[in-house]
């Protein structure tokens, strides 16, 4: 499902462009949004345990569908009980030494499953404002008007601060 749709973004800014272009800006910033934070859908992470009780998730948990504990050999280990972990803070998973299978650490690699909260609207915002800064880039090293002036490395810059403003923590998935 896409985040924005050609209408609703002319609702945000006024171009020239045709709807396919404006289509392919549309797509190309989705692309991005969806390769940095990850579907909105039901997300998969696998995690290095380093031995503590807690692990830490890329996004903000709305609720968990199933935890695994992986050996060394890619083989699931244990599945968790419902009674065996609890979300804190909405990133951290804490692994509990109560409950069906009780443990005070986590064991090797820990693979959740898991609904991310929301952040559509969020997404929105980002989509429109990579869109216009790609309708601002003219694509030149450098240029100068008046006394304004810019240059390509700009661009990526500002375009990983969009992608990175309402970012959690940023830590390496085990893919």
């Amino acid at each position: 499902m896409a985040i924005l749709t050609v209408d609703q973004l002319r609702e945000h800014i006024s171009s020239g462009l045709g709807d396919d272009a404006l289509q392919r800006l549309l797509d190309a910033a989705e692309d991005d949004i969806v390769a940095f934070d990850g579907a909105v859908a039901s997300q998969t992470e696998r995690i290095r345990s380093d031995g503590s009780d807690i692990v830490l998730l890329r996004r903000p948990v709305s609720s968990v569908t199933s935890v695994k504990e992986i050996d060394s050999y890619g083989n699931t280990y244990l599945t968790l009980e419902s009674d065996d972990f609890r979300v804190t803070d909405l990133y951290l998973l804490e692994r509990l030494q109560t409950g069906t299978n009780p443990r005070s650490y986590w064991y090797g690699v820990v693979e959740v499953v898991y609904v991310p909260v929301d952040d559509t609207d969020a997404r929105k915002r980002d989509q429109i404002d990579l869109v216009k800064l790609a309708l601002a880039w003219e694509g030149v090293e450098s240029q100068r008007v008046g006394e304004f002036s810019s240059t390509a490395g700009d661009y990526e810059a500002q375009r990983l601060a969009i992608l990175n403003r309402r970012s959690g923590p940023r830590l390496p998935v085990i893919p």
